[in-house]
């Protein structure tokens, strides 16, 4: 009997470990900006945060897309992914045509996020029976905070390339 406690508490401790290295996966984009001057960004960090910040809208529209089982699930999925948009479009116009990178290095980093948060959501889900970690309600805020300048960055950048067209 003492044997099999002895297990269980160190299969308990394996667990927790587990747990607890799934949720320091990744930063937080505060703590992946800190330091950064996000009034005046660079090229860089406005690719950075409009991929990040667009894979995660994604990530959570998605989520919600396919467990709605109400309205009030569609239209949080559709709210979400309203935002995917503008952010992704910025993140991706940004570093494709300012940053330089190729299609396949804007793929990966896109992939590679949405992999860490569906992980991340996974592990809330499976912890609190809630997919919003402390990681995602902290990205969610920063991202929401950032939302006007980019849906202002969306408009120039679309319009301008309207303009070229005429």
């Amino acid at each position: 009997m003492i044997k099999l406690f002895q297990i269980f508490l160190l299969s308990v401790a394996i667990c927790t470990n587990a747990v607890i290295a799934q949720s320091q996966k990744m930063l937080s984009i505060t703590e992946a900006t800190k330091g950064l001057n996000l009034s005046n960004p660079d090229n860089s960090t406005v690719g950075f945060i409009g991929t990040r910040c667009g894979v995660l809208f994604m990530t959570i529209s998605g989520y919600f897309a396919s467990n709605a089982s109400k309205d009030s699930d569609r239209k949080i999925a559709e709210e979400f992914y309203k935002r995917s948009e503008i952010f992704s479009f910025v993140g991706i116009y940004v570093d494709t045509n300012v940053n330089k990178k190729t299609d396949a290095a804007v793929t990966a980093q896109g992939d590679a996020l949405s992999k860490a948060y569906i992980d991340e959501m996974l592990y809330g889900k499976r912890l609190n029976n809630d997919i919003f970690t402390e990681l995602i309600k902290s990205d969610v805020n920063f991202c929401t905070n950032q939302m006007t300048n980019y849906a202002h960055l969306y408009r120039t950048i679309y319009d301008a390339a309207n303009s070229r067209k005429k």
